[in-house]
């Protein structure tokens, strides 16, 4: 292959790579300079009362969060020239061994959680958040649309974004393998915060292989949702109510899930995904392998944008 037929596949690539990262830093943009703010001077515009009936106030929030994933969708959407419900079809087939992958991927990402914070606490310990009573619903409502904030909407609409749209769209020009890396890379730098990056990043790579071996999003879906949910409502109990009896039952369940995880985590990635019955075509086997892909994406300067931008916003979120 001469230099003329091997640069139109790098500049294709790097093309689709610059709209993987543009989508991060635009949510960057919507979620932290644009929406925050506006949403911010609308509330204060009507006064502390309006901001204290909690359910209205979720309902923005989860307003504008799903409107920061709709403006990062439509770019990759747009570019790819396809159309908004194809992040949730594909052909889905169940994992083998389906009651074991929800423990053992929670345990996973509890297991690394855990190890995260004994090898790096010292270092994480400026970003961990000051909750306080006030900071949670009260409101029969207002706990209802906390959910509703916290699990059903990332655990649907994140992976409708970084699975159905940018992984599915991403594997039709590099590899899977780069897909998944690539996609849970971005949808962990989203979060922000460095604990929370690490351990996004890590569902993100979880939830990209049962994508790439069942074609459905709705398994991470149920993963995250679930994962939302238990971490959720162990913060709120610990936080609001302080009851030692939740906050120990809490812990034996992690500990659990982490042993299931040791335990089954080899026996899950040997059998729980589905097993490809069509064979590759020449066009998938003819795209490009993790190193060509890791080239490209260092000198593709939105790589470098994105982690900019991630570094802006630790600054301006957490010292200044």
């Amino acid at each position: 292959m001469n230099v003329l037929q091997t640069e139109k596949p790098q500049k294709k690539i790097s093309f689709y790579l610059s709209i993987a990262f543009m989508s991060g830093i635009l949510m960057y943009v919507m979620q932290y300079f644009v929406v925050d703010l506006l949403l911010y001077s609308l509330l204060s515009a009507f006064g502390e009362g309006w901001a204290r009936v909690e359910w209205l106030w979720l309902l923005a929030v989860s307003c504008t969060y799903l409107l920061t994933l709709g403006v990062a969708g439509a770019l990759v959407l747009v570019a790819f020239r396809k159309s908004p419900l194809s992040g949730f079809t594909g052909t889905p087939g169940c994992p083998r061994l389906p009651f074991l992958f929800i423990p053992v991927t929670i345990g996973s990402l509890y297991l690394l959680n855990l190890i995260v914070n004994l090898a790096f606490g010292d270092l994480l310990a400026p970003f961990e958040s000051n909750y306080t009573v006030d900071s949670f619903p009260h409101s029969p409502l207002g706990v209802a649309a906390y959910l509703v904030y916290l699990a059903v909407i990332p655990g649907i609409f994140e992976e409708w974004f970084f699975r159905g749209v940018l992984q599915k769209n991403l594997a039709t020009v590099i590899s899977r393998k780069s897909a998944i890396v690539i996609s849970a890379l971005i949808f962990g730098f989203m979060h922000v915060d460095p604990g929370q990056t690490v351990f996004a990043f890590g569902f993100g790579l979880i939830a990209g292989y049962l994508f790439d071996k069942t074609g459905s999003i709705w398994f991470g879906v149920l993963i995250h949702l679930l994962n939302n949910a238990i971490s959720g409502c162990g913060t709120y109990w610990t936080y609001v109510y302080q009851s030692e009896s939740v906050m120990m039952a809490f812990s034996i369940s992690t500990l659990v899930m982490i042993g299931i995880a040791v335990i089954g985590f080899p026996i899950f990635l040997a059998t729980a995904g589905k097993r490809k019955v069509v064979r590759l075509g020449e066009a998938e086997r003819m795209l490009p392998a993790g190193r060509s892909v890791l080239k490209v994406t260092l000198k593709n300067p939105f790589t470098y944008l994105m982690f900019a931008g991630y570094c802006c916003l630790i600054w301006l979120v957490y010292f200044r």
